[in-house]
């Protein structure tokens, strides 16, 4: 039954870290959308614990990890097509320049989901045994 829940509690998360991630990469929302990844991993990092999914940290880790990959991917790809259909030199530079700080932004937030999340997982995991 654990495996369910883990299963049910990743796709949660998931869905909202989307939600979140759709304002990390605007540009003018950046800044202020940083805090929001890493107060949401905390709680992720919390709510991992507290529901004692402790089995399912280095699956979290590792399957969040490959998702945010394949969407990087995804997005660099859909970059090289929309350049390849621009054709005014000024508009390519603008919508390449554009595109790698929408990459940037992505990488950056990635990396502060990750590692919030697993700091803080491992911070509420050994509260258990401090005596």
């Amino acid at each position: 039954m654990e495996i369910i829940y883990y299963i049910i509690f990743f796709f949660v998360s998931w869905f909202g870290l989307m939600l979140i991630f759709s304002f990390s990469t605007y540009h003018k929302f950046w800044f202020w959308a940083l805090p929001c990844v890493a107060a949401y991993s905390v709680l992720l990092g919390f709510l991992l614990d507290y529901f004692g999914l402790h089995g399912g940290f280095l699956w979290h880790l590792g399957i969040s990890l490959f998702l945010l990959v394949k969407n990087f991917f995804k997005q660099k790809d859909q970059l090289k097509v929309m350049m390849e259909l621009t054709e005014e030199k000024s508009q390519m530079r603008a919508m390449s320049e554009s595109g790698m700080n929408t990459l940037t932004f992505y990488v950056i937030s990635s990396l502060i989901y990750l590692v919030s999340f697993s700091v803080s997982y491992l911070y509420f995991f050994n509260k258990h045994f401090e005596g």
